[in-house]
């Protein structure tokens, strides 16, 4: 029941630090043996159940709903407390990578996977090449100083992704990627709120905590997603986030979309306690209070040509997925 991998002079130092880091409570995929084969170096694994981008494509490519991102969004930010505790950054946050451990079982459960381009955060250079294209941080593509906030900025494209099933900046070329980047710079103000025009006069109770619950989790993905890596959120700061700690639920506790939303994220550790969001002198990058709602695929990417930024949610249409 275990997966195993066959990697060419694959050196197993990171993963005995992951090893011996708990890996079930940090949510980190779990190694079971290694061994060598001629010049090959074999790792064995845990078994898992299936990747998120797999998961969503066979449910049809239906984006998922942010009751059910929390608990993935969660368990990934203890995953990368657990890795920046350890001097480590991932380097390469997509959806493949996020595994679901037993769907049928544990609904939303998930372990981050694929340590192959891990690597101590000391050795994070200016020239390196990590990241896919499209999930890619700023001071990556353009060779500036790094850090572990790469792998926060790759995580909140991630999460954008499950929420349209859509990649939130282009893959086709480095190019697109940062002509994109360039265009947006970092502002998200422009998002406006899917639900604002059906619900403005008809909004019933249960509409208006799943309105609430959007517009934490734009205020999330904002403060992931700074330009600036100096002011990017950290995954300490995140779990106490309100759209993770679901503080902003909390009078509604009774409400069957409130204990949906709880009972989703009781796959999670209990989050660890820690300094406020604004410690060490550090402003997080986040929006101001002023009316700035929840998400739309049409201003995700403000000033971009593309004709997917038309294209409402949930009809299932946008760039071509690889399996």
């Amino acid at each position: 029941q275990d997966n195993v991998k066959i990697r060419p002079q694959h050196p197993p130092n990171l993963l005995y630090k992951i090893k011996y880091a708990d890996p079930d409570k940090n949510n980190l995929l779990k190694l079971v043996e290694h061994f060598s084969l001629g010049l090959q170096h074999c790792i064995v694994f845990e078994k898992l159940d299936q990747d998120v981008l797999h998961f969503m494509s066979k449910r049809n490519r239906k984006p998922m709903e942010v009751s059910e991102i929390r608990p993935i969004a969660q368990q990934i930010l203890v995953a990368l407390n657990a890795l920046k505790s350890m001097g480590l950054a991932h380097t390469d946050i997509k959806p493949d990578n996020l595994m679901l451990v037993n769907h049928a079982t544990h609904p939303f459960k998930v372990k981050l996977i694929d340590f192959g381009l891990a690597r101590n955060i000391s050795d994070l250079k200016r020239t390196s090449q990590i990241q896919a294209l499209g999930y890619r941080a700023p001071e990556a593509v353009f060779g500036l100083p790094m850090n572990e906030s790469v792998d926060l900025w790759s995580l909140g494209c991630s999460l954008v992704f499950m929420y349209f099933f859509k990649h939130l900046y282009p893959r086709t070329s480095e190019y697109e990627y940062i002509a994109t980047i360039v265009r947006m710079h970092g502002r998200m103000t422009d998002w406006k709120c899917r639900y604002y025009s059906q619900m403005q006069s008809t909004m019933s109770h249960g509409d208006s905590l799943k309105l609430k619950d959007v517009t934490e989790f734009e205020s999330l993905l904002k403060q992931m997603l700074c330009v600036n890596s100096k002011n990017r959120i950290t995954p300490e700061e995140a779990l106490k986030h309100n759209f993770i700690s679901m503080n902003h639920l909390s009078k509604s506790k009774e409400h069957p979309y409130v204990r949906s939303a709880h009972r989703l994220m009781s796959v999670c550790q209990d989050t660890a306690s820690g300094k406020s969001a604004t410690s060490n002198n550090k402003t997080v990058c986040r929006e101001t209070n002023t009316k700035v709602p929840a998400l739309t695929a049409a201003n995700l990417t403000p000033r971009h040509t593309s004709t997917l930024t038309k294209i409402p949610r949930h009809t299932g249409i946008g760039k071509k997925i690889k399996n």
